[in-house]
C-alpha cells in the first residue's frame, strides 16, 4: 500500500490538479456538502473512504503535535482535493480539517474516484502530481528509508505504471526502481514467495 500518511502531515491536499472539465467528469453526480466557518470537516482518526473537491472556500488542516497541541499545517484553497491519504487504502485520517470560511465540497467515494480516473484517462495526471508533491517538498525525506520507498513503488506498480514511469516520476534511475522491485519480490509473503 502507498504510505502517504506522512504527506498529510505536511500537505494533506492536492492543490488545483484538475481543470473544470476534469472536475465535472470526476465528480458528476457526487454529493455536495456545505460547511459554515469553524465547522469540522474531518476529525483526526476518522474513517474516510472519500475524496473531496473543495469547490468554494478555504479549509485549515491541523496536525496533532506529540504534546497534544493542535498546529495548523496548511490551508486548502478552492480547487484542492482533500482526503488523498484514503487513496492508499488507509482510510484513517491523520489530520483534522476545519472550515476557515463557508465552504462547499463535492464528495466522491474512493472507488468511484479511482474508476473515473481510469475511465477518463486521468490516472497519470493525478499520480504525476502526487509524485511531484512527494519529490518536491519536505516530506520527500520521509520516503528515504527503503521500506517506505518500496511501499510507494509497489503501490505505483499496482496502478499500472512501468518501472521507467516510476523512475521518471521520482527522479530516480530505472536501475534503482528495478532494485526496489526486486526487494519487494524478496519480501516474505510476496506473491513471488508464496
Amino acid at each position: 500500500m502507498l504510505n502517504i500518511t506522512t504527506i498529510a502531515n505536511f500537505n494533506p491536499f492536492v492543490p488545483e490538479i484538475f481543470d473544470a472539465e476534469d472536475v465535472k467528469l470526476l465528480f458528476e453526480g457526487c454529493s455536495l456538502q456545505t460547511f459554515n466557518k469553524k465547522d469540522i470537516i474531518f476529525f483526526a482518526g476518522d474513517e474516510n473512504a472519500s475524496i473531496h473537491y473543495l469547490k468554494k472556500g478555504t479549509v485549515k488542516h491541523y496536525v496533532i503535535h506529540p504534546s497534544g497541541k493542535s498546529i495548523i499545517s496548511s490551508y486548502a484553497k478552492e480547487g484542492s482535493l482533500l482526503g488523498i491519504t484514503s487513496i492508499s487504502g488507509d482510510y484513517t485520517l491523520p489530520i483534522y480539517c476545519v472550515a476557515a470560511t463557508k465552504c462547499s465540497l463535492l464528495k466522491c467515494s474512493i472507488g468511484t474516484f479511482q474508476d473515473r480516473l481510469a475511465q477518463y484517462n486521468l490516472e497519470r495526471k493525478f499520480y504525476e502530481r502526487l509524485c511531484g508533491l512527494l519529490s518536491s517538498s519536505i516530506y520527500n525525506h520521509a520516503i528515504e528509508d527503503s521500506d517506505s520507498k518500496a511501499d510507494l513503488v509497489y503501490s505505483l506498480r499496482r496502478k499500472g505504471l512501468t518501472q521507467q514511469d516510476i523512475a521518471d516520476l521520482l527522479h530516480l534511475s530505472r536501475g534503482h526502481i528495478s532494485r526496489i522491485c526486486q526487494q519487494i519480490n524478496n519480501r516474505p509473503g510476496s506473491a513471488k514467495n508464496k
